[in-house]
């Protein structure tokens, strides 16, 4: 049904082959459902195919458990992790294992706690304490995995043992829910526990935050103190930590963060797990217009002003608190008169309505389809374009399509068809509109059975959105077109209709109808006429045929819609003349590039000649200029009369200042050669005067060797401005990133928001303050590194061991049609055997490897592997090696020519000297030699591991 074509899963995601081996649906009833999925979305992106969507999901049942899990006789291995007893007393049990698997821990027969491993990994299992000694049973299920099962003891832990029991969000600097929301600052109240036999010493934590949207503010070491075992074994400090969450995490983001609890004789590692939450906005498909001065008729025309209610919804888990909309368009008959607004908070599942005015120029033409582009952020932006029709559209096409449906509306299979078809006013343009004409798109044509009797087409307004299970009621219905015999056209394509003109009210959606029959015959098979269609999400199409009633009873649904065209009344079309804008400064020699002409909503950008054109229809317009580096020019008027304009636009630069630093050190000493990056630019050692700077806010960073960088915002209105900076030297940090064995040169080291490169050494250095900083390396073909770095009152040396990207290389050996085992494989300077699959793995870094494969009695390979930041499959066939057998056949010491021998399945001839030869591997095989006046010679010969000859002394027949 797709000419052989099979979808990817990623075309038509899974399916009921494939989601039992690479995803969750694994139960009966699982693989039934994603099997359906499958099919319905194959329907939804236009796959042809046999049946409806609604069949599949009615005709697949499951009978009997659908809850039963089927398995792969191979299944996988399990990674499983936990401690190696599970301490009495305890009330949770960590336990790692892959996302997916459902962990069961029990003693004794009696489940003490179950739980399921969520996407990081890890799960903190709640446990019924055990108060006693035994064996625990510990079991790690996942479909298609293999089970883990394993007997720990259960015991009293020696000594003190620590671990993370609790913590208390205090958000009372944000919306003081007890919840960590983006773009909030939050401490953490955090309580340790001792589940040890014995009370510790005093206590310290360090907890490690390298997270891109989690900051830690202030120390990461958390005081404790002593903590008694047995019932008061808690220790709870409060405010230990201070987080400062990003603006833009996404929602319900999982950040681990491990815990390290030391007394000073042991270390006892906890993962601190936080769930962040944040809005997630989207908008409604549809938006809401109303005209507010115009002439009621469901749209906006020319001269009217009109609103635009847009709906944000918040689907996120935390409040939107600082919302913004902005509402762009692309016509320069339409304005905007409050594009950007500013809106209340929009609480979890609420939502938010924008409404902007929209101003229609008075000599807006008919027609014009504008867009509206509407954004919501926070902080995230969400985007969608909507449709605009000013006035009366004169045409309109629904649909681009190409589905080919039966049963409607031209089925001459059958003498008599009735179909009606829904089109939504949403697809037919808004407000009143007078139709004249309609089209079909004819796919095939009919060679017999063309002529349609009684052939009628029926409009009825209606404000349904479906048609299902019945024909619609059209007895009230216009008929705009009928023909006591109509003869369909000979050739495909769009076939109109001139119809009698309809009105179709504001706010209505068209149902057509069309009904024919009963004609004398019905066509050839398969010779039925066909019209491209486009399948919608909800049936809109109901259908009959008969062979014996003229008005056929309903016999079908559908959603494939065929594509329609429709001619409106016509209106004065208007002539456009073009307006060209040349944008210079100081003179027609100086054009300026990228300057933005904004007429209506419709914004214009200058090439690098300085011009910039639009076709306009005679009226007075509004534009504006704007640009980064000139004075706005606002409200100017140009007038369009019957001719094309040309627009000279000379531009004012904005006034420039100076920027001067001042740089001295901790001792008010002058530094004299610092570096200063103001804005995108880094000037030389020195220059301490910025000049040319237009008003505005620029970042600036100021280095120098052995200090501190120095980060800040300069702001300048309207003067000159002097920043005076202290540098302090801090303490030297300096990274040593190697790959093991030799020194990294051009690693990137981002650390305090500088960036830092090694040299040839491996070296790169930075001053710091006293504090914890995160920090990052990366260089090209290596893993990132992360780590956090902590500066005390001296300089700190960081040994970064960098390890290269690697990628999965997989070797199959085969002899063409079977594995070969223990295949000796050679690469990258190691020695590798195949396995019973004939296969052998080995991680590479990207580049081209030379290959050797050897086996005892096959051919050695040589070849290479090009590995380009991607995993491998190399496939080696191996041959089997081969001796040459050499027959020598003669009669009494006379060699015989022309001797046929017939070994191995081929058949070789014997040349003057009596002489043939063949290549074959070892093994026993059979010949026959044959001469027409001798016997035939039968024997068997075996190859081992050398050439052999073979005399043969054929015996002459005597007559």
């Amino acid at each position: 049904t797709n000419n052989g074509y099979v979808p990817t899963v990623a075309e038509t995601t899974l399916g009921a082959y494939d989601a039992p081996f690479v995803s969750d649906y694994v139960s009966i009833a699982a693989i039934t459902m994603v099997g359906n999925l499958a099919v319905t979305e194959v329907h939804a992106q236009g796959y042809p195919s046999h049946s409806s969507p609604t069949y599949y999901w009615q005709a697949y049942q499951n009978f009997g458990d659908p809850s039963m899990v089927t398995y792969n006789t191979q299944g996988e291995i399990n990674t499983v992790s936990h401690m190696a007893i599970l301490p009495i007393g305890v009330t949770t049990y960590t336990v790692n294992a892959l996302p997916g698997s459902y962990v069961a821990i029990s003693k004794d027969g009696v489940l003490h706690g179950a739980a399921l491993v969520d996407a990081t990994g890890e799960v903190a299992v709640p446990i019924s304490p055990v108060l006693s000694g035994g064996n625990v049973d510990i079991v790690v299920t996942k479909p298609q995995y293999q089970p883990y099962m394993v007997s720990i003891p259960a015991a009293a832990l020696e000594g003190p043992y620590i671990v993370l029991d609790s913590y208390i969000v205090n958000d009372n600097l944000g919306n003081n829910n007890g919840q960590i929301d983006y773009n909030e600052n939050v401490s953490l109240t955090i309580t340790a526990k001792n589940v040890g036999a014995d009370p510790s010493t005093a206590v310290t934590a360090t907890i490690e935050v390298l997270d891109p949207y989690v900051t830690l503010s202030g120390s990461n070491i958390i005081n404790f103190g002593a903590i008694q075992n047995g019932t008061n074994n808690t220790a709870t400090v409060a405010d230990a930590l201070t987080l400062q969450i990003a603006a833009n995490v996404p929602d319900q983001y999982l950040a681990t963060f491990p815990i390290s609890f030391t007394d000073g004789d042991s270390i006892w590692t906890s993962n601190m797990k936080l769930t962040i939450n944040a809005p997630v906005l989207s908008l409604d498909a549809s938006y809401i217009l109303v005209e507010n001065n115009g002439n009621n008729n469901g749209r906006l025309d020319a001269g009217e002003t009109g609103t635009a209610t847009f709906k944000i919804i918040n689907n996120g888990h935390a409040a939107a608190n600082n919302p913004t909309a902005l509402l762009t368009g692309n016509c320069a008959y339409l304005t905007i008169s409050n594009p950007a607004a500013a809106i209340e908070p929009i609480a979890v599942g609420g939502f938010a309505d924008v409404t902007c005015t929209l101003e229609v120029h008075p000599s807006c033409p008919e027609g014009i389809n504008a867009t509206l582009t509407f954004q919501a952020s926070d902080p995230s932006p969400v985007q969608q374009d909507y449709n605009l029709i000013i006035g009366q559209m004169p045409q309109i096409t629904v649909g681009t399509g190409t589905e080919l449906p039966t049963g409607f509306p031209f089925y001459n299979w059958y003498k008599a068809n009735r179909s009606q078809m829904l089109y939504l006013e949403s697809e037919l343009g808004t407000g009143d509109k007078t139709i004249t004409e309609l089209a079909f798109d004819l796919a095939h044509i009919s060679s017999t059975a063309n002529n349609l009797s009684n052939f009628k087409i029926i409009f009825k307004p209606t404000t349904a959105t479906t048609l299902t299970g019945a024909f619609a009621n059209t007895s009230d219905g216009t008929i705009v077109f009928q023909s006591a015999n109509y003869q369909m056209p000979s050739a495909a394509g769009w076939n109109i209709w001139d119809i009698e003109d309809y009105e179709l009210p504001a706010g209505q959606n068209l149902i057509i109808e069309i009904i024919w029959g009963l004609i004398p015959n019905y066509c050839g098979s398969g010779d039925f006429f066909t019209v491209n269609s486009t399948q919608v999400s909800e049936n809109r199409v109901v259908y009959g045929y008969d062979d014996s009633q003229a008005s056929p009873t309903y016999d079908g649904s559908s959603n494939k819609l065929p594509n329609l065209f429709l001619t409106f009344e016509a209106t004065n079309l208007m002539p456009e003349y073009a307006v060209n804008f040349t944008v210079v400064s100081g003179g027609a020699t100086n054009p300026v590039e990228n300057a933005q002409i904004v007429i209506g909503s419709q914004s214009l950008i200058t090439d690098n000649t300085g011009n910039a054109s639009i076709n306009l229809v005679s009226g007075d317009y509004l534009y504006n200029v704007l640009t980064e580096t000139f004075a706005p020019i606002v409200n100017q008027s140009v007038t369009v009369e019957n001719e094309n304009q040309n627009i000279l636009i000379d531009l004012t630069p904005l006034p420039t200042y100076e920027v001067s630093f001042i740089v001295k050190d901790e001792a008010n000493n002058p530094i004299s050669d610092a570096v200063i990056t103001f804005g995108n630019q880094t000037f030389n050692p020195g220059v301490y005067q910025i000049s040319g700077i237009h008003a505005g806010s620029y970042a600036y960073r100021i280095d120098k060797q052995n200090f501190v960088s120095s980060i800040g915002t300069a702001t300048i209105v309207d003067e000159d401005i002097l920043v005076e900076v202290t540098m302090n030297t801090g303490f030297a940090v300096n990274f040593n990133v190697n790959d093991g064995s030799n020194a990294l040169q051009g690693a990137v080291v981002s650390i305090n928001n500088l960036q830092i490169t090694t040299n040839a050494s491996g070296l790169a250095s930075i001053n710091l303050l006293a504090g914890t900083y995160p920090f990052s390396v990366t260089k090209n073909a290596y893993q990132l590194y992360e780590g956090s770095v902590v500066v005390s009152n001296q300089a700190v040396n960081m040994n970064v061991n960098m390890v290269l990207i690697t990628y999965l290389v997989n070797i199959n050996i085969t002899s063409g049609t079977e594995a070969i085992a223990g295949a000796n494989v050679q690469i990258n300077n190691q020695n590798l055997v195949s396995n019973e699959e004939g296969n052998v793995q080995i991680s590479l870094a990207p580049g081209t490897y030379n290959l050797s494969v050897g086996k005892e009695g096959y051919q050695d390979y040589t070849g290479s592997v090009i590995v380009a930041n991607q995993p491998v499959t190399h496939n080696v066939e191996l041959s089997l090696l081969t001796y040459q057998v050499s027959f020598n056949v003669a009669c009494d010491g006379t060699a015989i020519s022309g001797a046929s021998i017939s070994i191995d399945n081929q058949t070789l001839t014997t040349n003057a000297q009596g002489t043939t030869s063949i290549s074959l591997i070892p093994g026993t095989y059979p010949y026959v030699v044959t001469k027409e006046g001798y016997e035939t010679f039968n024997q068997n010969l075996t190859v081992e591991n050398e050439d052999i000859e073979v005399d043969v002394d054929l015996v002459a027949i005597i007559p």
